[in-house]
């Protein structure tokens, strides 16, 4: 039951969408019908502001890394804990409030690898801050940053599980990812640019 319980309450909590609240309560919008749609913290930066982006950001951040904290206080097997972890962001990317439609998960899964290796993650936002500053580009910046962790969880003699962990839950950020990236192929976008970011930019009256 403890097992089953821990899953669950992973799932609720990722599944809680945090930005679409911030959107309907600040703005009495639908975030997903706001700037590029999706239900994540940099669109509420962008189209809202700033500050509820940033909210946004640590809330999201927080239900991967209570999905951990839950998980370890029932006491349950290591391999249930780092299951919590994958399911919060599964339930972030595909939340039963919104009829299994979300975001993509790159704050609840900073927050998961937050509570399972800080020292690691610390260390690797020196490779994911310089991309994302020169390309605006969360996922190109997240995705570099976890083929990297491994190596870093690694040299700090974790278990081999944890090495691998990352790439599990790059598994799950790519498949939420993929279609969009596909999509922008096609069309002929620089999918290393985030294009909606510099068009919000754009929008920005000059002071």
């Amino acid at each position: 039951m403890k097992e089953a319980l821990a899953i669950f309450v992973a799932y609720i909590l990722g599944s809680i969408p945090i930005a679409y609240i911030a959107g309907r309560i600040i703005r009495g919008q639908d975030i997903r019908h706001m700037g590029g749609g999706n239900v994540g913290a940099l669109n509420v930066a962008r189209e809202i502001g700033l500050a509820p982006g940033i909210l946004v950001l640590l809330a999201d951040m927080g239900k991967g890394y209570l999905s951990v904290l839950f998980a370890r206080y029932l006491s349950v097997p290591q391999s249930i804990i780092l299951a919590s972890g994958v399911v919060a962001v599964v339930g972030h990317n595909w939340s039963v409030f919104l009829r299994f439609h979300g975001g993509r998960g790159a704050a609840t899964t900073a927050g998961v690898l937050l509570a399972l290796v800080p020292r690691e993650v610390g260390l690797v936002l020196a490779i994911f801050l310089p991309i994302f500053f020169l390309t605006n580009n969360v996922a190109l910046g997240l995705g570099v940053s976890l083929v990297f962790l491994p190596l870093l969880i690694w040299l700090f003699g974790n278990e081999l599980i944890i090495v691998f962990y990352p790439l599990v839950l790059s598994l799950v950020l790519l498949v939420r990812s993929l279609p969009s990236f596909i999509k922008d192929l096609r069309s002929g976008k620089n999918v290393l640019v985030d294009r909606e970011f510099t068009r919000s930019q754009k929008r920005k009256p000059k002071d």
